[in-house]
């Protein structure tokens, strides 16, 4: 609490406000502080109110704004964080994931702000997998050198199977009028992919081409059916 030992308000005039000044006391661990007021002084002479204001000391932590991200295969895709409380020496933020078979993240990153940090998380298998995070500081006493993540701060990755983009679902088709659909991959394929167009029931309608192939490793691929 940052003011003179004492406040003090003039006789006989009323709403009188006197402004107090509470600022972090440079602990970095979560806690209660708690404040009484004693008044001295003519009809306030004696007025001991403790405990009347609660102020919440909240710890330094890391914010993670996303907690469920999806990559595709052969891909990577980026999750974003950041510290909320500036550390006073460089500190490292190091993310694990739990089954790196199905997808892996870098790091640790050494940061010296708030600044927003991008990990990069890259597909190995289709799968689930979660990422938790921890802290820690290049010497001891600095602002994040004792401090421990909640363990709800995590982050659930889906690490897709491939799969195709299909223009549209359903189509309506007039006799003499053919309608137009795109398929591609949704990943870069990392062989040629034969993909087969089959009609059922047989007959109804006929689809050509009925066979298209993609080309290994290139992004964006889509064919044209009709």
């Amino acid at each position: 609490i940052w003011h003179t030992l004492r406040l003090y308000f003039a006789p006989f005039v009323e709403n009188q406000v006197q402004e107090l000044s509470v600022e972090h006391g440079q602990g970095y661990f979560d806690d209660d502080c708690k404040l009484s007021l004693q008044g001295y002084g003519g009809n306030f002479d004696g007025v001991d109110i403790p405990e009347i204001i609660h102020v919440r000391v909240a710890r330094p932590d890391l914010v993670v704004p996303l907690r469920e991200i999806s990559v595709q295969p052969n891909t990577f895709t980026t999750l974003p964080v950041y510290l909320d409380t500036k550390p006073s020496l460089g500190t490292y933020i190091t993310a694990t994931s739990s089954d790196p078979t199905r997808a892996t993240i870098n790091g640790p990153l050494l940061v010296y702000d708030t600044s927003v940090q991008v990990f990069t998380i890259s597909h190995v298998e289709p799968g689930p997998t979660t990422i938790t995070f921890s802290v820690s500081a290049l010497k001891p006493g600095s602002t994040y050198s004792n401090v421990t993540l909640a363990l709800s701060l995590s982050v659930d990755v889906t690490a897709l199977g491939s799969g195709f983009i299909v223009s549209s679902s359903q189509v309506n088709i007039l006799q003499h009028t053919p309608q137009t659909i795109t398929i591609g991959p949704d990943a870069i394929p990392d062989s040629r992919v034969e993909l087969i167009v089959e009609t059922e029931p047989v007959g109804i309608v006929s689809v050509s081409p009925s066979v298209v192939y993609f080309g290994q490793g290139i992004p964006s691929q889509f064919a044209t059916f009709q």
